[in-house]
């Protein structure tokens, strides 16, 4: 589904979702130029949901025979992140994080090429960073200048995180598609950085004005220091 982004009003604040499709494809660039890789992972998230309502951000997944799943609640109020782990159950336990600001460690790029995506005109980023192993990570960025209203899209993350933010600092504009690294498994074994030849990708289906009752972003009974 094409969305409109000059149908909604400017707004600081903005309240309502927005919604990603996903899906898991081999990048046209990785550095052995192999061809045709077997999917032989089962990646099961199908839709990424980001439901805003300040000082709420909550971030959601649907599942592959499993349906929609809390992951992660932004509480800009009391500068918390709560990751949300189901481990096998239907009521999940969540971790509790402080939500710190460090400076990105992270390198954008503008790529010298302008693409069209979802039927939005978009120019193309380029941003990588090491992880702990000395692994290259590289995430690709496609970005609407056409942002006639402003979604704070959620840029800390948890400290134990060793992958690139979903959403970096530092790029204008509205991000319509996210290309982030994927760890392929049955490479791991047989290429240098198995982060390089496949991604998730993550491609603007909806945006909508919305209103939430205070219980959706409830925490579960269970929380972990």
């Amino acid at each position: 589904m094409v969305v409109s982004l000059t149908s909604f009003a400017q707004s600081t604040l903005f309240k309502g979702k927005v919604v990603y499709k996903v899906k898991m494809a081999q990048r046209k660039d990785n550095p052995g130029e192999l061809k045709n890789l077997e999917m032989t992972a089962n990646f099961e998230v199908k839709q990424y949901i980001l439901q805003f309502q300040p000082p709420y951000t909550l971030v959601s997944t649907v599942r592959e025979g499993i349906g929609l799943r809390k992951e992660i609640l932004f509480d800009a109020s009391k500068q918390l992140i709560y990751l949300f782990n189901y481990e096998n159950k239907l009521v999940p336990q969540a971790s509790v994080h402080p939500m710190r600001h460090p400076a990105p460690d992270y390198t954008v790029e503008k790529v010298p090429i302008q693409e069209e995506v979802a039927g939005f005109p978009c120019q193309k980023y380029k941003i990588t960073r090491h992880n702990a192993e000395g692994l290259l990570l590289t995430q690709y960025a496609w970005y609407s200048a056409r942002q006639p209203f402003f979604v704070n899209f959620p840029k800390e993350w948890p400290d134990m995180a060793d992958d690139i933010p979903i959403f970096v600092e530092g790029i204008p504009g509205f991000p319509v598609q996210i290309d982030m690294p994927f760890y392929h498994f049955p490479l791991a074994a047989m290429v240098k950085n198995p982060y390089a030849y496949m991604g998730l990708v993550l491609t603007l289906q909806e945006v909508k004005y919305e209103s939430y009752p205070a219980d959706l972003f409830a925490l579960p009974k269970v929380l972990k220091k």
